[in-house]
């Protein structure tokens, strides 16, 4: 199976160095591409930065910050459709630049099967549709509605519905090819229309196991998608367990200081800080 990974950023390129630094050295051979979500007049600064530990760089020139942050998935639309239908991939991992793995990325998707997308969170929508804002607030809920009649009218979709968190997500080849041709709207979140369209298209879906528990305090210490960042004593102390986690976010640190202080001298072959 050929992976690839593709990096997503936009801002901070000291983290995101030291982010692609670790992705590299536990990864070797890894093809690596990015897709940097910021103003056009930081584009040459992030090529500067960040372009030699990159295969390619794309730059999603989108005007809505709330869009680029919204769909994730169109994003990589617009990649695959400029960049990565030119690449042999069997699957692609996508990392944001706030997503820390300290294990290989086949070992942290250990439970996603070839074929099928690993997604975060995957839960029926039913089970958080009560206290998800997604779905509560009545704008958001308004544009469900319009995303459900269009699946039904154009797909023949009936349900049931699924939900998720986008960060940590890895996609089928096959997956990013179909939708990438796919007209989709821009109702909703990527939160739901990743599911829906794996749904309608055929593709099965798997729990990634990154967030085991939606709205739980205590799970959210290690992975979230709320902006609560990661306590260095969090990782560290995951590092140390032999059965500790090992898949972070968000942390918005150059990973080369505390979090790597206790690990790294375990492993010394890797090249991070």
């Amino acid at each position: 199976m050929t992976d690839i990974a593709l990096f997503v950023f936009h801002r901070d390129f000291d983290v995101c160095a030291d982010n692609l630094r670790l992705l590299r050295a536990l990864n070797p051979g890894l093809p690596i591409h990015g897709v940097f979500g910021g103003e056009a007049g930081d584009l040459p600064e992030a090529r500067r930065r960040l372009a030699g530990s990159l295969e390619s760089l794309y730059h999603l020139d989108h005007p809505d910050r709330r869009w680029k942050w919204q769909n994730g998935d169109l994003a990589v639309s617009r990649w695959y459709r400029r960049i990565g239908r030119g690449l042999r991939f069997d699957r692609l991992y996508l990392v944001q630049w706030d997503l820390v793995f300290c294990e290989p990325l086949r070992e942290a998707y250990r439970r996603v099967p070839a074929g099928a997308l690993g997604l975060s969170g995957l839960r029926p929508l039913a089970e958080v549709a009560d206290r998800w804002w997604w779905t509560t607030d009545a704008a958001q809920a308004s544009e469900l509605r319009a995303l459900v009649r269009f699946a039904r009218e154009r797909y023949g979709f009936r349900g049931p519905l699924d939900a998720c968190i986008g960060t940590g997500c890895c996609l089928p080849g096959d997956f990013v090819r179909r939708y990438a041709g796919l007209d989709v709207p821009e109702l909703c979140h990527d939160e739901i229309r990743l599911p829906l369209f794996a749904r309608i298209l055929g593709i099965p879906a798997v729990d990634t196991g990154f967030y085991p528990k939606w709205f739980d305090a205590e799970e959210e210490r290690y992975f979230n998608a709320d902006s609560r960042e990661i306590e260095d004593e969090i990782i560290v102390t995951e590092l140390a367990r032999p059965d500790g986690r090992r898949v972070f976010h968000p942390y918005r640190k150059p990973i080369g200081g505390l979090t790597v202080a206790y690990w790294l001298p375990r492993h010394p072959d890797l090249p991070v800080g």
